[in-house]
């Protein structure tokens, strides 16, 4: 058998040291002595185990022990999820015993602490109930060994400046316990050495028909028994000695017969007379060598007796005999003894059934126990009492009084508690007695105990208010060099709290004030400077492009937060359910397996809700109303999982029953209480009640609008009809005619740009303006789409339970429903979101190609005969003139008169004529060359040669993104204003013109129409592009009157023979006054049709083609023909113009889920 061995991993002890010798005896059955009869067999007690300790208990204690050390070092965190896990573990703990609530109550306490570390409203106080914290930290870790931990805890106690009273735990005397339940747990863990090697206690004779006794080691864990270091030894190694004397030493471990001496029983009541003693036989001090044959064999032969194995227990000890000059005195008499016994006891004697204490035994040995420890604590309390007596008798008088309440409140036998009163009421009357007799002199110390006391104090708290200061001080001017002024500013407040009227404190406190107001000052400056880079570099930010192949782009760090916020706001806000039957709604869409074949209803509901995870209810009153019972058989089988929902209305619908959510229950009730059951709900609908505008442009925009609402501001044209006064209206309504159904409530564009078009006179009463969006709202289509789509039946207007109805001021609908139309108006509303959610950008490319070329390359030869004659043309007329003379050759002009000099003149005039009339030819740019050879024959030569080609490409490529059906303008134009017409306006004695103003757009614009397929792939466009261009403009003026001013200026001049001559000057001036016309030539280019192209791709939807051509050749005939000499009688200019001008669109689809998805990896669907 084993001995009971003290573990030193044993961690529990109890703050009370006394308490851990009480926890520990109540698990050891020992009996007390009874009377025998001499020289009969010795009966050893019986010592019943601990009960085994279970996995949870051994990790409760790890984890609690984890706890405390995590507390130790300051991870509080790790702490809590330590207590959090042995929380789980489901163990009841003892009152006495550590416990996860007692270590989290521990946390609080530290993390209070902490906190009140910053700022202490007492620091002295702070200070000690540091002191305490740590002390009582130490405290717990004490109860599980870790005594290095507990140590190291109180030494930083020991180090904070606190004066402890005169009966108060101090660190001093926590060490002193540390130190020595160390040395005890040392000694305890030798006696186990020494006991688990000498198996000694057991060799002892057992009564016939009584086994060994069998002590179990207890295991280590929270609640363990420990059994102190002199019960270890009494149990393991106790000497024998005669019946009927005690020992001389009563704190020397021995073993003796269990007789009952009442001469050592000292709690027996006996005269007071002396006794004599019996020397007590020392223990032997040498431990043996666990290694011995001799010890392996004892060892072995007490197991066998353990095991009842007699013979083999006699064989061993028989071997072990041969070595016992190698075995310890102790235990060569303890085998010697065995072998006796055994020898003795007849061979054919069985082993004894094992038996468990009895109550009466278990009930002596913790009676026994109770005692023991009340005893222990007299003789502590008593102690402490006679050391107090020396300072303070009241107090030890005081301690005395409340130990004899407590003895008389002891849960012992009334013999003990009459015994233990006595002892202790006779210290109460001695020290009484004493306290009467020295009443003054105590009453004098007291008070000088007290005055030195309170002096002491005072000093203290003086300085320690004073090193407090300082400490602050040295704060205080640490955050102002970090520049933590709210923080220093806190330190001169805390200093204020412990000595206002300091001076120190005084100008602390001012100098606080008016660092953080200076530092307020230098914030602000700060901020505003800051405040100014800010907008400068949100200007300078606002400069950058954006890449219109992306016409759509969200900001992907914070779209999706932004999103789930906005879901969870808006949940929120139509929040009807709590969280359970949001569950349940939840749990409605689960798949199930409806496979049920003649079951009653009341089991297939509550499988249903089984598979679901949903509590259903099945009111008896709904029930009964449709005459359906819990038992009325279902029957339906189907092969596919369907969603509960469904499985619910396939189930219920036949037996006129339904289900609504109610009370955090899935109650199964009657139709008719189902449509009763509604409430009411409220539903944004702004986006689908405002109508997406129409933008069609008018001749009202720009110029001419402005110039329209001057004359009518003057009073002009006030029975002319207006365009751009009228409000929105539908598009295919502007001009009275009837609105064709697939319109869709788009509206007119004539009212919408109040800044571009007409101006409204009409204005609120509160300010200029026009009606809200609430006016132009279209409540009416949206409410008969819902009551007649959804449940025809169940409104109002036809007798039924539900209600609709608009509220213009915030664009909703209020509506009164059961649950099950809520959802599907809920899903209407949703699908008819999700339509209205496609945008397309369209992108309309307008290029123009154009190619003029020309080449001219002309020669000008022209030649003179000289006519050798002096004469001229004169000459040949003059009268007189006789023929008669020789001949004479003279040239002649075309017009068949002689030349001017008579040459003969050889001259060509298509020089000019061969000028290229296309490809923009210019005769400054043209390389010319020409000479002359003057002599009898003169000739002129020029050369001139010139060669063009200009290439243009010309882009324009509006842009535009509008919602699905809408309909868009783009314009780039330039407006010029011209007066084309004149209006006689006649008044009393006067009359006048009104001109007539006529404003054109030079440029581009485009109007379009996108239609988005139903698969979404097409897009269907209607586009009307204008290409626009002013040309010359001509002008014509009406003469209304015209004015002559004639005058005339004689003077005589002197010529240079003393001639007097007059002359005559005449000035002749001509007004006319009448008004002048503008005729502007104006060039457009446009084409409107309807096209259907892919998602992303382009289409050619018109172009325009021009092509201009001419050649010009210009030569003497014949001459013209001879080579190398045709150059000088012949001229050529070549010149083409080339134009190709093509209209190409590419519309995108932009689905906001998609893009949303593509850029920022965000699906709203899975939320």
């Amino acid at each position: 058998m084993s001995l009971p061995v003290v573990s030193g991993d044993d961690t529990t002890l109890p703050t009370d040291p006394f308490a851990a010798r009480q926890a520990a005896l109540r698990t050891v059955s020992d009996a007390r002595p009874v009377r025998q009869p001499a020289g009969s067999p010795v009966r050893q007690p019986t010592v019943k185990g601990p009960q085994p300790v279970t996995n949870a208990q051994e990790q409760s204690h790890a984890l609690l022990l984890g706890a405390r050390r995590a507390l130790a070092a300051g991870q509080q965190q790790q702490a809590l999820q330590l207590i959090a896990q042995a929380k789980k573990l489901g163990i009841t703990y003892p009152l006495h015993a550590d416990s996860p609530l007692k270590i989290e109550a521990l946390a609080r306490r530290i993390s209070q602490s902490a906190t009140e570390a910053k700022a202490p409203a007492d620091p002295i106080a702070y200070q000690r109930n540091q002191s305490r914290l740590l002390m009582d930290q130490a405290r717990g870790l004490i109860r599980y060994a870790a005594y290095a931990e507990a140590k190291q805890l109180v030494n930083q106690a020991q180090s904070l400046p606190v004066t402890y009273q005169a009966f108060e735990t101090t660190p001093q005397k926590m060490l002193l316990e540390i130190q020595a339940l160390q040395q005890a747990a040392a000694r305890k863990k030798q006696a186990g050495q020494v006991a688990a090697a000498g198996q000694l206690s057991d060799a002892r004779p057992q009564p016939p028909g009584r086994p060994n006794a069998v002590i179990q080691t207890p295991p280590a864990g929270p609640g363990a028994a420990r059994l102190s270091d002199q019960n270890v030894a009494r149990f393991t190694d106790r000497n024998v000695q005669q019946a009927g004397s005690y020992a001389a030493n009563p704190g020397a471990p021995t073993v003796q017969q269990g007789l009952y001496d009442p001469n050592r029983d000292p709690n027996r009541v006996a005269a007071a007379q002396a006794t004599t003693p019996v020397p007590v036989r020392t223990q032997p001090t040498a431990i043996p060598n666990p290694n011995s044959a001799g010890v392996q064999l004892f060892q072995q032969g007490m197991q066998a007796l353990v095991d009842q194995d007699r013979v083999t227990a006699q064989r061993l000890f028989t071997q072990a005999w041969q070595f016992e000059a190698e075995l310890d005195p102790a235990i060569r008499q303890e085998l010697k003894t065995k072998l006796a016994l055994l020898q003795t006891a007849p061979a054919n004697a069985l082993p004894a059934p094992k038996t468990a204490p009895s109550p009466l035994d278990q009930f002596t040995v913790e009676e026994r126990l109770k005692r023991d420890q009340l005893q222990r604590e007299i003789l502590n309390e008593q102690k402490m009492a006679e050391e107090m007596a020396a300072t303070d008798p009241n107090a030890a008088l005081a301690r005395l009084q409340r130990l004899s309440e407590r003895v008389r409140e002891a849960p012992v036998d009334s013999v003990t508690k009459k015994q233990m009163l006595t002892l202790v009421d006779s210290h109460i009357n001695r020290l009484q007695t004493y306290i009467d007799r020295n009443r003054a002199r105590i009453a004098q110390d007291q008070h000088n105990r007290d005055v030195r006391q309170g002096v002491t104090d005072q000093r203290l708290k003086k300085n320690e208010m004073e090193n407090k200061i300082a400490e602050l001080v040295e704060e205080f001017n640490t955050l102002v060099d970090e520049r933590r002024f709210a923080e220093a500013e806190a330190v001169a407040r805390q200093a204020q709290e412990i000595d206002a009227r300091n001076p120190v404190v005084v100008n602390l406190m001012a100098q606080s004030r008016f660092i953080r107001r200076i530092a307020a000052d230098l914030d602000i400056s700060m901020q505003k400077e800051q405040g100014v880079v800010d907008v400068l570099q949100s200007v300078v930010a606002s400069s950058q492009p954006m890449d219109d192949r992306q016409p759509l782009v969200f900001n992907p760090t914070k779209w999706r937060e932004l999103s789930r916020d906005r879901r969870r706001l808006l949940e929120r806000y139509q929040l009807r359910f709590n969280e359970a039957e949001l569950q349940i709604q939840k749990q409605l869409k689960t798949k199930v397996d409806v496979k049920f074949q003649e079951m009653p209803l009341e089991d297939v509901l509550e499988t249903l809700g089984t598979m679901a995870d949903v509590n259903v209810y099945l009111d008896p009153y709904g029930l009964s109303a449709e005459g359906v019972t819990t038992d009325t058989p279902v029957t339906i089988n189907l092969r596919q999982p369907i969603a509960m929902s469904a499985a619910l209305r396939l189930i219920l619908e036949p037996l006129n029953l339904s289900y609504v959510i109610q009370n955090e229950v899935l109650r199964v009730t009657s139709m008719d209480a189902h449509n009763m059951n509604v409430y009411s709900q409220v539903y944004n609908v702004a986006d689908l009640v405002i109508p997406i505008p129409n933008f069609v442009p008018s001749y009202n925009m720009g110029l001419a609008g402005a110039i329209r609402e001057s004359y009518r501001a003057l009073g002009y044209g006030q029975n002319m009809p207006s365009s751009g006064s009228t409000p929105l209206m539908m598009a295919g309504n502007e001009n009275g005619s009837v609105p064709k159904s697939s319109a869709m409530a788009q509206l007119g564009a004539a009212g919408a740009l109040r800044s571009l078009g007409a101006r409204s006179e009409q204005e609120s009463e509160f300010g200029p303006g026009a009606p809200g969006g609430a006016a132009a709202a279209d409540f009416d289509s949206l409410i008969e789409l819902i009551t007649s789509t959804i449940s025809p039946d169940s409104w109002d207007e036809v007798g039924g339970n539900g209600a609709i109805k608009e509220f213009g001021t915030n664009l909703s609908l209020v509506i009164s429903q059961t649950q099950e139309i809520h959802d599907q108006i809920a899903d209407l509303l949703d699908q008819l979101r999700r339509l209205q959610d496609l945008q397309v950008t369209i992108e309309m490319r307008f290029i123009t190609l154009s190619d003029n070329f020309f080449e001219r390359i002309g020669v000008d030869f022209d030649f003179d005969i000289d006519d050798n004659t002096n004469m001229t043309p004169t000459d040949l007329t003059r009268p007189g003139i006789d023929d008669a003379g020789p001949s004479m050759v003279v040239g002649l002009a075309p017009d068949g008169q002689p030349t001017s000099d008579l040459d003969l003149s050889f001259t060509q005039d298509f020089f000019q004529s061969s000028i290229p009339q296309f490809g923009g030819f210019d005769v400054g740019t043209a390389a010319n060359f020409g000479f002359a050879i003057l002599s009898d024959i003169e000739a002129y030569f020029v050369i001139q040669a010139a060669h063009g080609d200009n290439r243009t490409n010309v882009l324009e490529a509006p842009k535009v993104t509008l919602f699905n059906g809408q309909l868009a303008t783009v314009m780039d134009v330039q407006q010029r204003p011209f007066v084309t017409g004149l209006i006689p306006v006649v008044g009393d004695f006067a009359a006048a013109h009104q001109p007539v103003v006529t404003v054109l757009n030079e440029g581009t614009s485009l109007s379009v129409q996108a239609v988005v397929s139903s698969d979404r792939r097409f897009v269907r466009l209607t586009l009307v592009p204008l290409f626009s261009s002013i040309g010359n403009v001509e002008e014509f003026t009406f003469e209304g009157k015209e004015t002559s001013d004639t005058s005339s200026i004689a003077d005589e001049i002197l010529d240079d023979a003393g001639n007097t001559d007059r002359a005559a000057a005449t000035n002749n001036i001509v007004s006319r006054e009448g008004s002048t016309l503008q005729l502007p030539v104006f060039g457009f280019t446009t084409v409107s049709t309807t096209v259907a192209v892919p998602d992303g791709g382009t289409v050619l939807m018109g172009g325009i083609k021009r092509l201009r051509e001419g050649r010009n050749e210009r030569g003497l005939p014949i001459l013209h023909n001879i080579p190398y000499i045709n150059r000088l009688f012949k001229n050529v200019g070549i010149g083409r113009e080339t134009q190709s001008l093509m209209m190409m669109v590419t519309p995108r689809i932009i689905i906001q889920e998609e893009e949303e998805l593509l850029q920022t990896g965000y699906d709203s669907s899975e939320d």
